[in-house]
């Protein structure tokens, strides 16, 4: 069974359909009174960058172990491939973000500064129609 290296598969994270992020687009453009405002979007349901994963291959019907890539080697792995004329799988921006545990309080948001969609559901959807 062949395995799949997944850099920061600890690092946690909201998806959100493309679709519904131009929805909020549409609705802080049409929103009275909002110079200035920043809205933070993102689905409700948090999950880790390793069970996203875990879920893809699921609805792909793939056996598939998921292992951690350690970050200092996922970063020479980068470096190394970023000398290459071909792009790379995984760069250095990637890892700096991945290496990034955001672990802000969202108790600051007021209920219009969030938009909480469809769920991860949504993902599995679209991946079956595109495969």
């Amino acid at each position: 069974m062949p395995l799949i290296p997944v850099v920061g598969i600890n690092y946690k994270f909201q998806p959100i359909l493309v679709s519904d992020v131009a929805d909020a687009i549409i609705k802080a453009i049409e929103f009275k009174d909002n110079h200035g405002k920043i809205y933070e979007i993102g689905g409700p349901q948090v999950i880790s960058f390793g069970d996203m994963v875990k879920s893809i291959m699921r609805t792909l019907n793939k056996k598939r172990f998921v292992v951690e890539m350690p970050m200092p080697i996922a970063k020479i792995q980068s470096t190394l491939m970023s000398m290459l004329p071909i792009p790379p799988i995984l760069t250095g921006d990637q890892c700096k973000i991945l290496s990034e545990e955001d672990n802000d309080d969202l108790s600051r948001l007021s209920e219009d500064t969030i938009w909480i969609v469809d769920p991860l559901d949504g993902t599995k959807e679209f991946i079956k129609k595109t495969t």
